[in-house]
């Protein structure tokens, strides 16, 4: 008898024993398994890094996660993972790098790289193709227009510009009533060549004529509306860049196409002065278009044209100064 009350006594001790550890167990496993080797108690959260042995560590406290764009969750981050600060507009938080080399623009406008890639755009502009199979991140690629890094806007117009889709139409215009000229250059080509549909023309054309026409666009905003409305045939003087050229050289290449392509003879002598002024490893496009308005051909030589046409400039229209 002594003996089996012993025996349950042992048990009772050891029943006991296993109450006590499961709650110090349990509690084990709640408990975070990494802390930040910067920062302890600051409520680190671990943003994965596309680099191996990479791992960030942003402080929550200072970060407001966004609704995504795409799907309207606000409990998840797509790949575009956007936060911005509580406490000011930027979205730059403090980021905390652990073997990590490069910053959070860097993440973004690599998130952004693949995104284009998986809509099945080049890194360039191609030729004309089909239409992207992706609409579905048109509405990632439209916010990242608004982001404050200058990369990740172009890459983002670039992107949307290279779907040929018409729901990427709105975007495109909206952004461009407001766009910087970074962007100008890509949205410009998206609209024009979205224009090629007939159900898409007048409003893309509208929306090219309403920026170009803007005294409080930027020139090179202006340029672009431009030369988008030349390739369409909807642009019917061509003063605008006649005008130009005899104030802005450092793009005179679109300028000068434009003149060609208007015949604009009364803008020769404004060319040879150009060429003038131009370095010699850039003449070459200067001296195609004397070549094509006057039927001519003297290289890349300033002098020369000059010289020709100071004996010939009877056969042709008064010259714009």
């Amino acid at each position: 008898m002594l003996q089996k009350s012993r025996s349950t006594a042992s048990y009772a001790v050891l029943i006991s024993g296993l109450l006590l550890l499961v709650p110090a167990g349990a509690l084990t496993v709640l408990l975070p398994t990494q802390i930040c080797p910067y920062c302890r108690e600051q409520q680190l959260l671990e943003e994965p890094s596309p680099f191996p042995q990479g791992i960030l560590w942003v402080r929550q406290a200072d970060l407001i996660p966004r609704t995504c764009d795409c799907c309207g969750g606000r409990g998840k981050i797509g790949r575009l993972k956007a936060w911005r600060r509580a406490t000011v507009t930027s979205p730059k938080p403090p980021v905390f790098r652990a073997g990590e080399l490069n910053v959070f623009v860097d993440i973004r406008r690599s998130r952004i790289s693949h995104l284009v890639a998986d809509a099945g755009v080049s890194a360039s502009p191609a030729p004309l193709r089909g239409p992207s199979s992706r609409p579905d991140l048109i509405p990632v690629l439209a916010a990242a227009l608004q982001d404050e890094d200058g990369q990740v806007r172009i890459l983002a117009a670039h992107g949307l510009a290279e779907m040929r889709l018409e729901q990427a139409l709105p975007p495109m215009i909206r952004t461009l009533r407001n766009s910087d000229d970074y962007m100008g250059g890509e949205l410009c080509r998206g609209i024009r060549e979205l224009a090629a549909s007939p159900g898409l023309r007048a409003e893309a054309v509208a929306a090219l004529a309403e920026v170009f026409q803007q005294p409080s666009s930027s020139f090179d905003l202006r340029l672009c509306c431009a030369v988008a409305l030349m390739d369409l045939g909807e642009l019917r003087n061509s003063d605008f860049f006649v005008q130009s050229l005899a104030r802005y050289h450092y793009k005179s290449d679109l300028m000068i196409r434009a003149i060609v392509h208007y015949d604009r003879k009364d803008a020769i002598r404004m060319i040879i002065r150009t060429m003038a002024g131009t370095p010699p490893p850039y003449m070459g496009g200067l001296a195609d278009a004397l070549e094509k308005l006057t039927g001519e051909k003297f290289g890349p030589d300033p002098t020369a044209w000059y010289r020709w046409f100071e004996a010939n400039k009877d056969r042709f229209p008064p010259q714009v100064e």
